[in-house]
């Protein structure tokens, strides 16, 4: 009898760890999000089999441990009974699923099964967002870097913050910035200084420590590279025609790029749209608080309108949620993270030639920001639009208008 069956056909006991029922939500759980029937089946089938290789160790609480012993350690050496898949990648993903149902079904199971380093990180988390009242795309940021340190010190085991010394910032600062650019670098040591303040201010470290993180420096004074890239024009119509309009997918992304274009959305701002954010009548759009601390109305422009609308009469799937765009892959119809906004926007960098290493999402907001400079916007309607707080932000995306320079350049005097 395979899993599918068994799920099926059994009922609740009172057996510990993951029950048949617990496999029934499962399937449905699947089933709603989309997964195709293969997929479901395997899943099923791993979640199954890791069922009963708890129910022979013996393992009652469902940690994570447990799940690294079961993928790592019985998976390799597997010689159970019947067929199911003992692929680490499928079962990880089947069991990541599961752990949503068993929170929902059995929240008992899931108590205290979060290891030291999810406690520090959730603590850090919380610091930011409660006390230093931070969005939360930065809190999240921050908190991604501070697990790395944390986690490249200590492992899974406890976090002993009093062992940490300066010479366990500069092996991690070295080691990320062999992948990582000047202003990324910039993010990872703000973020570490962070993280080691919290600390301090809980009374765990003393003050000097937090000076032991090196500073980047992201000024650079040479040749052009202080200028912000944009792109040009054409570069302009080249991306947009990049993106298949004629397919539902084709026209979600080719209304983000012009969010992104003409508005100078952030890639975060563009995946938190609602469907009534956009005020048709009004013609204009709002824009939820995200790392500025208050919503912004914006005018509604022409050209990202239209692709809006064409989205929602042709491309959106049903969905109940109420954001703007929504995923077209499983699950369909759930909103569309911000990672995806960012790779539709990377992908068609590569359709459009870009560079390689033109990868982030801001050379369309710098590009909005330039577009309406030139176009005789005040710096400060500018800043408005890209809801910065502070105009000398602003000045950064705007640093150079090499066309109105052209305009009022004297003519070099000619030698008799």
């Amino acid at each position: 009898m395979g899993a599918t069956e068994r799920v099926e056909g059994q009922t609740e006991s009172g057996t510990l760890g993951v029950t048949s029922v617990l496999l029934a939500d499962l399937k449905s759980r699947l089933i709603e999000r989309g997964h195709h029937s293969s997929t479901v089946r395997q899943y099923v089938q791993a979640a199954d089999h890791f069922q009963r290789w708890k129910e022979q160790v013996q393992d009652a609480a469902s940690t994570q441990e447990c799940v690294n012993e079961f993928l790592f350690r019985h998976l390799p050496v597997c010689r159970c009974v019947g067929t199911r898949t003992r692929s680490v990648k499928t079962c990880r993903a089947a069991l990541a699923h599961l752990n949503v149902v068993l929170r929902k079904r059995r929240p008992d199971l899931c108590k205290d099964t979060d290891g030291p380093v999810d406690r520090e990180i959730r603590a850090f988390s919380e610091h930011l967002k409660i006390t230093c009242g931070l969005s939360d795309s930065t809190c999240k940021q921050r908190s991604v870097y501070a697990r790395e340190l944390i986690v490249g010190r200590f492992g899974d085991g406890p976090v002993s913050v009093g062992d940490l010394t300066a010479r366990d910032f500069m092996q991690y600062a070295s080691k990320r910035a062999r992948t990582l650019s000047t202003g990324s670098m910039a993010v990872v040591t703000s973020s570490i200084r962070s993280y080691l303040r919290f600390l301090q201010f809980q009374g765990r470290i003393g003050e000097s420590l937090t000076h032991a993180v090196p500073s980047i420096s992201t000024r650079i004074r040479t040749g052009n590279a202080s200028l912000p890239r944009i792109l040009s024009e054409p570069q302009i119509e080249e991306f947009l025609r990049s993106f298949d309009q004629s397919t539902a997918g084709g026209s979600r992304d080719y209304a983000i790029a012009l969010c992104m274009v003409e508005l100078g959305l952030r890639a975060s701002e563009v995946a938190s749209l609602r469907r009534h954010d956009v005020d048709w009548r009004g013609g204009t759009i709002r824009v939820r608080a995200g790392k500025t601390t208050s919503d912004r109305l914006l005018p509604l422009m022409p050209a990202p309108g239209k692709a809006i609308a064409a989205y929602l009469h042709r491309g959106r799937p049903f969905s109940s949620v109420p954001h703007l765009f929504v995923r077209h892959t499983v699950p369909v119809g759930e909103a569309m993270p911000t990672e995806l906004v960012r790779g539709a926007m990377r992908r068609a960098y590569g359709r459009a030639g870009f560079p390689a290493e033109w990868t982030g999402t801001h050379l369309l907001r710098h590009t909005a920001a330039s577009r309406m400079h030139q176009r005789g916007v005040p710096l400060k309607s500018v800043a408005d639009v890209l809801g910065h707080r502070s105009i000398d932000t602003t000045a950064i995306y705007t640093r150079v208008d090499l066309p109105a320079l052209r305009t009022v350049a004297l003519p070099w005097p000619e030698a008799n």
